[in-house]
This record gives C-alpha cells, sequence and structure tokens, in this order.
C-alpha cells in the first residue's frame, strides 16, 4: 500500500492555508477569477471550472459566482468560450481587439473553446455543497445553459454525427504547443496570418513558453476564424487545422455522465436520451479511430490528413478518466501508463522523458500539470487502481511541498515553472487535500 504525502498534520494545513489564500488573491471584485496575475488577465474556461470546485471547499458564494460568471458570456449557439475578457487584457497578446467578437450579454470574448469540464466540476460542487437548497436553486437556473453547450459539443462540433466532437485550434484542446501538433501545424498553409506582436515572453522565461513558429500557427488560425465569422460550418469545411482531440473528448465523454448524474440528482427533468446514445458512439470512435496498438494508449486524430496523429501523450491516459469500459485495452493502458510515471519522481509529465521531443521546460512539451495528473488520478480511482492513484497524488505534492502552486512542473527535478500562485494548481490541489 502506498501511503500519502498528507498525513502530516503541518504540512496538510499549509497546504490548505496557501491554496485558499491563492484563489482568494486570485478573485475579482467583478465576479471571477484570473489564472494567475501578469500573464492572463480574463476568466478562462476550464481554469474557472477547477476553480469553482477548489472555492466551494470553504467559499460556497464564490464558487457559484465563478460558474454564473462564467455562463454570462455563452454565445448564443450553446459555445462557450474559451476566454472572456472581464478585466484589462493589455497585458495579453490576443486580446479582444484581435478576437473582435462578443457574447450576447456584450462582454468581449474569444472565438473558440476548451474541453468541457463543466459538469462535472457541477457534480462535484453539489456533492460539497453545505446549503443544498440555495445549490439546487442555482442548478435549476442554469443547468439548461450548460444542457445546451454540451449538446453544442455533439451536434454542432460533430455535424456528421460521427461520435467525437471536432478541435479547430490548439488552444482549444488545453494542451497548446504540443508535439502533438507539430506536423499539422508545420504543414498548415497559413494564409489568414496577419502581423502581431507577442507579449506573453514579457511575463515570463521565453524558455518556457511556446516558440515564435507555434505562435505564427496559432494566429493564422485566430485570424482565419475571424475571418470565416466563427461560422462554425465554414470552420468544418475550411479550418486549416482539424483534430480529434483526445482530452477534449475524454473530457466530453465525462461530461455528458456527469450531467445526466447531475440532472438526476436534483431532480431536473430534461431529456437527455441523445446524449445517452451519443455516448454509445462515443465509445466505438474511441477504439475505432484514437486507439494505438503501437503505442498501446489513445491517440489523437489528424481529419486533413485522416490518419492517427503518430505521438504519444499525457492525453491519452485520459481515457481513465472518461469512464468507458476500456475492455481488453485497460491492462495496456495502465501498462503503458506505468511506464511513462515510471521516468519522473514528479508525476505525469505531458511528453515522455524518454520522447526524442520531451523538454522539460516548455509548456506542454514535457512539463508536468496538476489538472492532468488529479484527472487521471479520478480516473485510476474508478477503476480500482488505488495505489497507482496514490503514487501519482504523492508525487504531484513533491513538487507542490518544493515549489508552491505553480503553473506546471519541471519533470527532473519538481520545481515550479510558468506563472506563479496559479488558480487551478491551487483549487485541484485544495479539493485533493481534503478528499483524501
Amino acid at each position: 500500500m502506498t501511503h500519502s504525502l498528507l498525513s502530516c498534520p503541518d504540512q496538510h494545513q499549509r497546504l490548505v492555508k496557501l491554496a485558499q489564500d491563492t484563489l482568494v488573491k486570485n478573485f475579482s471584485s467583478d465576479g471571477f477569477s484570473i489564472p494567475a496575475n501578469g500573464l492572463y488577465p480574463g476568466q478562462w474556461l476550464w481554469d474557472s471550472g477547477f476553480i469553482a470546485l477548489g472555492f466551494m471547499t470553504f467559499d460556497e458564494e464564490r464558487a457559484w459566482k465563478e460558474i454564473e460568471t462564467l455562463l454570462s458570456c455563452q454565445w448564443a449557439d450553446g459555445m462557450m468560450p474559451h476566454i472572456n475578457f472581464l478585466a484589462d487584457a493589455s497585458c495579453y497578446t490576443v486580446g479582444p481587439k484581435i478576437w473582435q467578437c462578443h457574447a450576447p450579454s456584450g462582454a468581449p470574448t474569444s472565438g473558440i473553446t476548451q474541453p468541457p469540464v463543466l459538469p462535472s466540476m457541477l457534480l462535484r460542487m453539489y456533492g460539497l455543497s453545505q446549503n443544498k437548497e440555495k445549490a439546487k436553486a442555482f442548478l435549476k437556473k442554469y443547468i439548461d445553459k450548460v444542457i445546451k453547450n454540451i449538446r453544442w459539443y455533439t451536434t454542432v462540433r460533430d455535424p456528421e454525427n460521427l461520435g467525437l466532437t471536432v478541435t479547430y485550434h490548439p488552444w482549444e484542446t488545453g494542451m497548446d504547443n504540443s508535439p502533438a501538433w507539430d506536423k499539422a501545424m508545420d504543414s498548415m498553409p497559413k494564409n489568414y496570418l496577419e502581423d502581431y506582436t507577442r507579449i506573453d515572453t514579457n511575463y515570463g522565461d521565453v524558455e518556457h513558453r511556446p516558440q515564435d513558429k507555434d505562435y505564427d500557427g496559432f494566429m493564422n488560425l485566430v485570424f482565419q476564424g475571424r475571418h470565416l465569422g466563427y461560422d462554425q460550418d465554414k470552420l468544418y469545411q475550411k479550418s486549416e487545422f482539424k483534430i480529434y482531440d483526445v482530452c477534449t473528448n475524454a473530457i466530453l465523454y465525462r461530461a455528458i455522465s456527469d450531467l445526466i448524474l447531475l440532472c438526476e440528482t436534483f431532480d431536473h427533468d430534461a431529456d437527455l436520451s441523445d446524449l445517452a446514445l451519443y455516448k454509445n458512439k462515443m465509445v466505438e470512435a474511441f477504439n475505432t479511430k484514437l486507439w494505438s496498438e503501437k503505442h498501446r494508449t489513445y491517440l489523437n486524430y489528424n481529419l486533413i490528413s485522416n490518419h492517427q496523429i503518430d505521438q504519444s501523450t499525457s492525453a491519452g491516459f485520459l481515457a481513465l478518466y472518461a469512464g468507458f469500459d476500456l475492455g481488453d485495452k485497460k491492462e495496456k493502458l495502465l501498462e503503458s501508463l506505468e511506464q511513462y510515471i515510471a521516468q519522473t519522481d514528479y508525476g505525469l509529465p505531458s511528453i515522455a522523458p524518454s520522447d526524442a521531443v520531451h523538454e522539460p521546460l516548455r509548456y506542454w512539451r514535457g512539463p508536468i500539470w496538476v489538472n492532468i495528473n488529479w484527472l487521471v488520478y479520478e480516473g485510476l480511482k474508478d477503476h480500482g487502481m488505488d495505489d497507482l492513484a496514490q503514487e501519482i497524488q504523492n508525487s504531484t505534492f513533491k513538487s507542490i511541498q518544493k515549489s508552491g502552486y505553480c503553473e506546471y512542473y519541471n519533470p527532473q527535478n519538481g520545481e515550479g515553472i510558468g506563472a506563479k500562485n496559479f488558480g487551478w494548481s491551487a483549487a485541484l490541489s485544495l479539493y485533493w487535500v481534503l478528499s483524501a
């Protein structure tokens, strides 16, 4: 049996206090959280889902407000933008002047989305809530917006009903500069690229950030989306980047399961049979399109070249979190995971250190991220792999104890990299500590 590093009361209390202080510091009086001070000036979609869960452990008012603000910026078609620009964004490279789009509320937003963690966070938040009547009232008021958002992924982003939702920008995956996108980005025509000025490198070490060639690709896709008026039908036909992303689809599968359970939990009368049927289609698509026997994990898929992307990443293990029956693939996936995490003492690297493209300091090309560690931990617990789950938790907290709540961590030594006092690292660690 693997024992938890959190068994020391003093250590436990220190981590809780530090996480709570971080979340409160990053919360604006306007009712939303920034991921961290400096580089990230707005409200990010999946960040705020994780952050609201952390707040629910000690401040329910802020938790519900975080979600309320997030949902206030939903687009009319159901999309949740990946950034809501609710504060001065002059420090951000790709601010509202570049996106040139707004939510119906008038709030400036980005024109793309991120993985749909919200239903799963809401289910956990409801379970944690001390004031169940208030929680039920909140969910009854807003649940239809959440349902509309999930249906957006299963319909608008899967117009041919093939069982996987499509991604049009690396930022939508949350794993911005992953090596998995290299070939697709390098071969992209970049027909829409305009002049722009990077500001992000003013707030962090250039060796830790995506390279200029990555940003050229990112910006080309932003300008393409803007040129097409963010019309989803046109993007499906013309996007220069069109991917089935394992991370987004694994989180979507779990989101559908948790949304159905959430509606049952507070007796919301909604017909979600279409989503239940879509889950079945997703399992088939996962196992036919995304499973790699060669890598013994799930891989991303390029719809433009019509082939699997031959690059293993930490996202492949999120199939454990998704929660579908892995069948004979389970043992193979777990074996791959054990080989992956055996290469570092600090958790699950975004790219295995043994991989030739691994870069220990550069964003999603090698560093360890608390949110991915936590999602895989949750998946392992669901599959009864408690010892392996505990190993990931312990290794994650080694880094946190060493460096505090950072954006990401060096897999070689556990040192924190990127933004300090990072919201989701604090929030998920807080939930982790208090639910251990």
